[in-house]
């Protein structure tokens, strides 16, 4: 059944956050896709809709992470960054 076919149950089912639901059901089927680590947990809820189709990928997410490691690979014990990215990134 689709989530358009859901969205009509509302009188048939008036104890249930149909909303909520259909957020939970559709967050689901885009983590699949995008977020596959994501989809494999057990009682995650995600973010509305809308988040779910903004945010990058894991394939994306790791490559801005390795971009921005190269860029400043030297950061302090606690993993904040040094020097100027730090005083640019936290306004210090």
């Amino acid at each position: 059944m689709t989530t358009c076919r859901l969205a009509f149950l509302q009188d048939k089912y008036p104890e249930v956050d149909l909303p909520f639901a259909l957020d939970q059901i559709r967050g689901w089927q885009t983590a699949r896709y995008k977020l596959p680590a994501w989809a494999a947990q057990e009682g995650l809820i995600y973010p509305p809709h809308l988040s779910m189709e903004q945010c990058s990928s894991e394939a994306t997410a790791q490559l801005k992470a390795d971009i921005a490691a190269r860029l400043c690979p030297r950061t302090a014990a606690d993993g904040r960054p040094h020097g100027w990215l730090r005083r640019r990134l936290f306004l210090l």
